[in-house]
């Protein structure tokens, strides 16, 4: 199967892929997208930000039944439910039987994260609550080489919530998996909460002295 820009391949059969999937991407605006929840048995040549993987179905898992190793690509990441803990249902991820060598380099990888309503329609996601979040996107049974979070391009153009997020956002690698990491912005008061427990406790300590 090649998938040509601008074409997507939805795999969601019960039989383990074997067959070769060419993924044919042209740049972020032209993408070749591998969707669905089969299981991939074969490894993939990824070599370029237009070759896509969508994992699920809005959302879902990808499963991979063998080792791969991914020149350049375009994670397209879905959630319906930012506190929602379910991979599969909540959030989008993709799992490896295998290893994962991430071989490229400075701009070769972007995650692009969407957000979906509850209804699974994309707008402002799901249950969102402005507090630390991180989500596994990627598992493995036998590991990950290769990963630099510079070399990633982190894309949340299409992600809304409302009220609207203010954090930051991160990609890390932790043991066998990838993780995205959100971290919450303490609001003004509670700033000030925490200067004033820091005064209090400089005057505590300079009393006691």
């Amino acid at each position: 199967v090649t998938v040509a820009a601008g074409a997507e391949f939805k795999y969601n059969s019960s039989t383990a892929r074997t067959g070769a999937i060419t993924l044919s991407g042209n740049g972020s605006s032209s993408r070749a997208i591998l969707s669905g929840s089969g299981t991939i048995n074969v490894a993939l040549t990824l070599n370029n930000t237009g070759d896509t993987l969508s994992p699920g179905n809005s959302p879902g898992t990808m499963p991979f039944a063998t080792s791969q190793e991914w020149d350049s690509l375009t994670y397209l990441w879905e959630t319906n439910n930012f506190v929602g803990t379910t991979a599969g249902s909540d959030f989008d991820q993709i799992t490896i039987s295998g290893s994962l060598n991430l071989t490229g380099g400075l701009g070769d990888y972007v995650l692009d994260l969407t957000s979906l309503t509850a209804g699974n329609i994309a707008g402002n996601v799901g249950g969102f609550s402005d507090i630390d979040r991180s989500w596994t996107i990627l598992t493995t049974s036998s590991g990950i080489t290769g990963f630099d979070a510079a070399n990633w391009g982190l894309n949340l153009t299409n992600f809304t919530s409302s009220p609207a997020w203010t954090g930051t956002w991160e990609l890390s690698q932790s043991g066998n998996n990838l993780v995205l990491n959100y971290s919450a912005i303490p609001e003004p008061t509670t700033w000030a909460l925490l200067a004033a427990g820091l005064t209090l406790s400089v005057m505590f300590r300079r009393r006691r002295i």
